[in-house]
């Protein structure tokens, strides 16, 4: 791959991201005590701490080699328009932003000024925030957040410069995302060092009502870190809770700002740079799925194993769930190379699919770099591997025709199509195991209502 086509990827895919049977034995151990993740937030004073029991060794399973399986080809159809109906569309023309509903008229929603770019939408589409920090700065955060209604009205702004100089001079915002269910947005904020390379961080949290404008802080910055770019934080399916990782130790809050299960799953952090733990709330709220990476001095050529967990929130226990192999990252540096299921039932890494309610392991063969951090479909039918593969849970693997990009529901996709460094960005549909193709602006959200 040349120089000038990596750059272009790179690109697209922060456009993308802004416009979507053998059985293990598995040994329980409560979560440990340790102290609150800050200062400004005490613990609760009750609720269950038990004592610390160390896991037993037990052998792990045997390895169940999938069968080979030979991707299916297809011819992609000419692209042509996509039937809007039940979909709603955030684009950008003149300059503005514009909202649509299905195949009603546009609605104008911004007027003039700076250019609003990476717009979100709220779960019921009534409300879209946005940015207008240049792409080329907006991997280093945003300094300005707005908010408007999806008929037009009431734009606002909600988060400011001056608001977070407040926090240190220089601070941004960073990984805005809508609770799920309501019209508030929880963010990080972030001031880091000079340095070009995964600088030390000062991270803090914060909760925006994107109605009212009204800001609850969760977690004051504090102390330096190296910065996970994919967020500290993790809000639970139904809204009622977001799970934190700081150094060390996890928290889990409820959405006034106050910790309800405290120090889960203690760890020694690595360094100089640290390999952060991974989390996925399992889909009724009930717990997390927890991956946990087993280096303490950690250097870009160390090989890194990973332990993985489910914690449960009424008991506060977790259990360690055995694979073999366990997943692993070498030293080419896969970003978190663990993908748990939507529906919390497999687990996809390193070229294999683990069971997660047994702890089997199935031989997939496949490679596990992605550039986009959901690679699995959202009913967990389909994953997207090796960039340039739908591969379902059963049945052959489909080769897309293009780069994977960004799932937008459970039979819709984006990819880009690469040909002679010239790239286009394609809508691919997934009907009876083939791909329907339609054209897509890619500075287009799209999502379904």
């Amino acid at each position: 791959m040349t120089i000038k086509l990596r750059y272009i990827l790179i690109v697209l895919a922060v456009v993308l991201a802004a416009c979507g049977q053998v059985t293990s034995i598995v040994t329980e151990t409560p979560a440990a005590t340790m102290p609150p993740a800050t200062k400004t937030l005490p613990l609760p004073p009750l609720f269950p701490i038990l004592s610390t029991e160390t896991p037993s060794q037990t052998p792990l399973p045997t390895i169940t080699p999938w069968p080979t399986v030979t991707p299916v080809t297809f011819t992609p159809t000419p692209p042509s328009s996509f039937p809007l109906d039940g979909y709603i569309l955030i684009f950008r023309k003149g300059g503005n932003l514009y909202f649509q509903d299905g195949n009603n008229s546009p609605v104008q929603l911004t007027h003039g000024g700076e250019e609003p770019r990476f717009p979100i939408v709220s779960d019921d589409s009534r409300k879209i925030v946005f940015t207008t920090t240049p792409m080329e700065f907006s991997d280093e955060g945003y300094l300005n957040i707005y908010s408007v209604n999806a008929d037009g009205s009431k734009e606002q702004g909600l988060i400011t410069e001056q608001w977070l100089d407040t926090l240190g001079k220089g601070t941004k915002a960073y990984l805005p995302t809508f609770v799920h269910g309501t019209h508030k947005l929880l963010f990080n904020t972030r001031l880091c060092g000079s340095e070009e390379y995964d600088p030390p961080c000062s991270i803090g949290l914060y909760l925006v009502d994107t109605d009212t404008g009204e800001i609850l802080e969760f977690i004051h910055p504090g102390e330096t870190r190296q910065y996970d770019r994919n967020g500290n934080f993790k809000i639970s399916p139904d809204g009622k809770m977001v799970s934190v990782f700081a150094p060390g130790h996890m928290d889990i809050y409820d959405m006034s700002g106050k910790v309800i299960r405290g120090n889960i799953l203690p760890y020694t952090p690595s360094t100089p740079l640290e390999i952060f733990p991974i989390q996925y709330w399992l889909p009724d709220s009930s717990g997390l799925i927890l991956t946990m990476p087993n280096v303490i001095k950690y250097a870009l050529a160390t090989s890194v194993s990973f332990t993985v967990w489910r914690y449960t929130l009424t008991n506060n226990v977790l259990v360690q769930i055995l694979f073999d192999p366990p997943p692993t990252r070498g030293p080419g540096g896969c970003f978190d190379i663990v993908r748990a299921s939507p529906d919390g039932k497999w687990i996809f890494y390193d070229g294999y699919m683990g069971n997660l309610d047994n702890g089997s392991t199935q031989l997939f063969g496949a490679g596990t770099c992605f550039m986009e951090p959901s690679p699995w479909s959202p009913d967990s039918k389909y994953i997207a591997y090796d960039n340039y593969y739908l591969a379902p849970i059963e049945g052959p693997h489909i080769r897309i025709g293009g780069y994977f990009r960004k799932w937008i529901d459970a039979n819709h996709f984006l990819y880009a199509n690469i040909k002679d460094e010239n790239i286009t960005t394609l809508l691919g549909e997934i009907i009876d195991g083939k791909i329907l193709t339609y054209s897509f602006d890619p500075f287009t959200l799209i999502k379904p209502k």
